[in-house]
């Protein structure tokens, strides 16, 4: 029979043991679980748009598991360009990008066709671990995606089928001991599609852009007697007969080529956009730009209008101020349908220039008006 002094070390031992197992198979578990842990980190950015107000912007940084990480403002300053010529203002804001801001934009121009399902995911990869592996990474390639985004939908005004809202760039961290690397994609992220309201999948909006471009080739049928400067002229009479600005609450298509080709009642993004969606069709450089309006009554909105190139010379055209609305049963005289068309550096009497297109993005730079107006 066994002392009770021998009982008490046996389970005393007993005791030591279990101890030491469960902090050994605590130990292996925290290692194991570090090794092989990843955590996804979701961005989601709004385009600026027309609705007479730059949209709101969250500012908290909470970065975790399934984290809206927010874009910050990302002031860069650029050299002023000149005059470009008549094959490259389809990526005018393209060329202002840094070389991470253009791999992204390349990323969305190469499967452009393919967001039109409103669930593909572009994958990107380890393309930017170094970046998010260095000081202020994720914030530095926040500001690198919103400023390809801005760039490439002012590029390309025909994104309409997209709701900005639901793009997502999504950073995975995936870490293997004292490593961690980074996967990004853009997607739907949280959400099913990404596909405007308008929209349900990619049939209707192929029917719609077949519509569109039809509309586009139409209009460009009339013009082939003309020079460049009288077909510019003509699309403002064009748009000007056929479209009506209506800011109505809720309605999104206001914003874009749809909602001016197709239901015909934008606000002045909606002309804009619509504008330079011909002109490109025409090989007529245009630009899309933005910035703030004062009217005669002394008030200050935000407003988007074009840039057209002409023999080297950049004039500005705004067809929505060409366009006023009209009281009574007046209609518009042709001085008041061209007071803004092919206008020089006068027409920043009452129009100015805002290069950075989403607080979240870099500031990009607009060619210099021509000193005098075009002269017909």
């Amino acid at each position: 029979m066994r002392s009770s002094s021998e009982k008490k070390l046996i389970i005393l031992t007993v005791i030591v043991v279990v101890i030491i197992i469960s902090i050994a198979a605590f130990i292996a578990y925290a290692f194991l679980s570090n090794g092989n842990n990843s955590s996804e980190n979701n961005m989601n950015f709004q385009l600026y748009n027309e609705s007479n107000s730059k949209p709101t912007v969250n500012t908290e940084n909470n970065i975790g598991q399934n984290t809206v990480v927010p874009v910050e403002n990302a002031n860069n300053e650029q050299t002023q360009t000149q005059g470009s010529s008549t094959t490259d203002t389809n990526t005018y804001y393209y060329k202002q990008l840094s070389n991470t801001a253009k791999k992204i934009y390349d990323g969305l121009k190469k499967h452009k066709d393919d967001m039109k399902t409103g669930t593909y995911v572009i994958d990107f990869g380890t393309e930017f671990n170094s970046i998010l592996n260095g000081a202020d990474g994720e914030e530095i390639l926040n500001q690198e995606y919103q400023s390809a985004w801005n760039a490439f939908s002012y590029d390309n005004v025909d994104l309409y089928y997209l709701d900005i809202n639901k793009v997502s760039m999504v950073m995975e961290a995936r870490t293997e001991g004292a490593t961690t690397t980074y996967y990004v994609k853009i997607g739907p992220g949280d959400y099913s599609s990404y596909l405007s309201s308008t929209f349900a999948n990619k049939k209707e909006i192929e029917d719609a852009d077949a519509y569109i471009k039809d509309i586009r080739n139409q209009v460009m049928s009339i013009l082939g007697p003309y020079n460049n400067a009288m077909k510019i002229k003509v699309v403002n009479e064009w748009m000007i007969d056929n479209l009506s600005y209506e800011n109505i609450e809720g309605n999104n298509n206001k914003y874009n080529l749809y909602g001016a080709i197709v239901e015909t009642k934008v606000v002045c993004e909606g002309y804009a956009r619509m504008f330079k969606y011909i002109m490109d069709g025409l090989n007529i450089p245009c630009i899309l730009v933005s910035g703030t309006a004062t009217n005669s009554e002394g008030e200050t909105e935000l407003h988007a209008w074009n840039y057209v190139e002409l023999n080297g010379q950049w004039y500005a055209v705004d067809v929505t101020w060409n366009d006023p609305v009209v009281i009574g049963e007046g209609e518009l005289t042709e001085s008041q349908k061209s007071k803004y068309l092919l206008k020089g550096k006068s027409f920043l009497d009452n129009h100015k220039e805002d290069g950075m297109i989403s607080e979240n993005s870099m500031k990009f730079i607009y060619p210099k008006l021509n000193s005098a107006d075009y002269i017909f």
